[in-house]
């Protein structure tokens, strides 16, 4: 089970650059806000406004549980600089925000 309780304050969000899109099209840019903190458990965990709370895992792969109440957890991730890039692998979605 995935806990969502946060160790000590939480970082305020900030406003960051966004993509998403399919992988073999041009992704659409947007703004989004992330916050990062670090759950319970010790996991690194970012909450994208609009999209939900991503869970980074140590084998470089990550779930959502979406702000609607959804779950995806076929999902790998990348971190390049600021950049971090989840992608479904079921569909080859990308999204990629910026903290």
């Amino acid at each position: 089970a995935v806990t969502a309780l946060s160790v000590g304050e939480p970082a305020m969000a900030k406003t960051t650059k966004c993509w998403y899109g399919d992988a073999d099209t041009q992704l659409t840019h947007t703004f989004c806000d992330v916050q990062r903190r670090v759950n319970a458990n010790g996991h690194i965990v970012f909450d994208v406004d609009g999209l939900g709370t991503v869970v980074l895992w140590d084998d470089d792969t990550a779930e959502i549980i979406g702000d609607d109440g959804g779950y995806t957890d076929n999902l790998i991730f990348e971190t390049t600089g600021r950049d971090h890039r989840l992608v479904n692998l079921d569909n080859d979605y990308n999204f990629i925000f910026r903290y």
